[in-house]
């Protein structure tokens, strides 16, 4: 729990301010029609000077951070730099300070998650959800300024190698993703989990091109290599395009590939990417679509959120 504390110093100053806006005030209203012009306007003055003498005095007041945690009881922080208004301190000031020093995380830190028993070992995995929500909770560990801060710190480290995440249940996991991009994950999502990366199995045979020489299968990075180590460089300049497009169909658990090859390596350098998507999704006897089924209301509107065309044939 965090709190804005107003210093001893701070509200006998602020309490002075409010009492001379309040005497200027008085006067306006109970002796205008005794004034002169010039004394109106010097008293109109006195109250603009009043307010805004007021609202940084509420600024200064209001110089304490305090934290409280079953643990570690009661933390204060003193705020040294102040604004011209109490929302400018709140959303530059309080925040800026409350980041520096570490009471709020825009990322999780590879040691704070080893050190808040959030890293997965062999004997145990952890459910993505569980992470997020550890930090949401529990007020022995800092706080974080959103579910991004987390999604993008757990796909860091599995994209480092640091740890797999993967779907399905403990003991029957579906998928496996290690140093790749995980497409729409999701930190709320159930079936995510980190798993030690020695519990993910040996990956199946990767897209197969052929051996000129042996007609045998070779995958996608021995293909690679082999163009590589063959192919003598060109004396004339490399050809250059203003655009590349890949278009085709490619089996459901292939999907991956697309951002392994496609997506992620040129998206790290800068490249400009247009994703153009069209699912065919059909029903079969045993999971027939129908618009009573929740998959079939979601996906409809996800479409509408992503501005996406959602056509049924009947």
């Amino acid at each position: 729990m965090l709190f804005l504390i107003c210093s001893e110093m701070g509200h006998g100053k602020l309490q002075d301010d409010i009492r001379n806006y309040l005497a200027c005030h008085k006067i306006s209203q109970e002796y205008a029609s005794q004034l002169t012009k010039e004394q109106k306007a010097d008293i109109s003055r006195r109250i603009d000077d009043a307010v805004k003498q007021s609202e940084n005095s509420l600024v200064a007041a209001y110089s304490i951070l305090a934290k409280y945690s079953v643990k570690k009881g009661v933390e204060r922080l003193i705020i040294k730099q102040f604004k011209d208004s109490l929302d400018t301190q709140i959303n530059n000031v309080i925040f800026s300070t409350l980041k520096e020093d570490e009471w709020l995380l825009d990322s999780l830190g590879l040691n704070t998650l080893k050190t808040n028993n959030l890293f997965p070992s062999p004997e145990r995995s952890i459910k993505v959800k569980d992470i997020y929500e550890a930090f949401l909770r529990f007020d022995d560990k800092p706080m974080i300024t959103g579910q991004e801060s987390v999604a993008k710190s757990i796909l860091k480290y599995c994209f480092n190698g640091e740890y797999c995440i993967a779907t399905g249940e403990p003991g029957n996991f579906t998928k496996f993703f290690f140093k790749e991009q995980v497409p729409f994950f999701d930190v709320n999502d159930l079936t995510y989990w980190l798993v030690d990366k020695t519990l993910k199995p040996q990956s199946v045979e990767p897209l197969a091109n052929y051996n000129k020489k042996t007609d045998e299968p070779i995958g996608i990075n021995e293909a690679v290599q082999n163009i590589n180590s063959t192919t003598k460089p060109d004396i004339c300049a490399a050809k250059r395009f203003k655009s590349i497009t890949v278009s085709g169909k490619i089996p459901l658990e292939r999907y991956t590939e697309l951002f392994n090859y496609f997506i992620t390596p040129f998206a790290m350098n800068g490249n400009k990417i247009d994703i153009e998507v069209k699912f065919k999704i059909k029903s079969i006897e045993s999971s027939p679509i129908d618009e009573s089924k929740q998959q079939y209301k979601s996906a409809k509107e996800a479409a509408k959120q992503l501005n996406l065309n959602f056509d049924e044939e009947v």
